[in-house]
């Protein structure tokens, strides 16, 4: 039923001619009942600017759809939260990939001690370091979260082409 909903939002966002769009990850071990959605935006401005166009297609030319939509997906979830994450070119590695070719993502959250944002920084910092001398054929970016999680959080993605990449270790040598 999710699914059915999620897709009858994006396919109401194409009817809207919305520029906007977003990944959803969808877990493929943990919690199965766990989507995450990911929009990306380059500026704060554009994010005001969904915001305005959004409330607009929903009170506008749309209102009945978005209700009925809301309706309908009132008893799908247990709980909701959005989080607003900066890139953080600095720590990244690689990040010239065309996520495009992603099939699938790890993605790590990291949540630093309150007060330990530099302490983190420079860790992230080390691992790039020794990522760029080794030469590593991967990827990885890395945001901030600046607002919706509990204290510092940083999530870190490693895009993959295959779940392939993953039978061998650094070394080359299969599991």
């Amino acid at each position: 039923e999710h699914g059915k909903q999620s897709n009858a939002f994006v396919q109401l966002l194409g009817k809207a001619k919305s520029p906007y769009y977003r990944v959803a990850a969808v877990p493929i071990s943990g919690n199965e009942n766990e989507v995450t959605y990911f929009w990306g935006f380059d500026s704060y401005a554009t994010l005001e600017k969904y915001s305005q166009d959004l409330e607009m297609w929903a009170n506008g030319p749309f209102k009945a759809e978005f209700e009925k939509l809301d309706r309908q997906g009132a008893d799908l979830h247990a709980a909701q939260r959005d989080v607003i994450a900066n890139y953080r070119e600095d720590l990244s590695y690689r990040a010239k990939f065309n996520v495009g070719e992603a099939h699938y993502m790890i993605i790590v959250t990291i949540r630093a001690r309150p007060g330990h944002q530099m302490d983190f920084n420079e860790a992230r910092k080390i691992v790039l370091a020794a990522h760029e001398k080794a030469k590593l054929e991967e990827h990885y970016y890395v945001y901030e979260a600046s607002s919706g999680t509990p204290g510092p959080t940083y999530f870190v993605f490693v895009p993959l082409k295959s779940l392939k990449e993953l039978d061998a270790d650094i070394h080359g040598k299969a599991y």
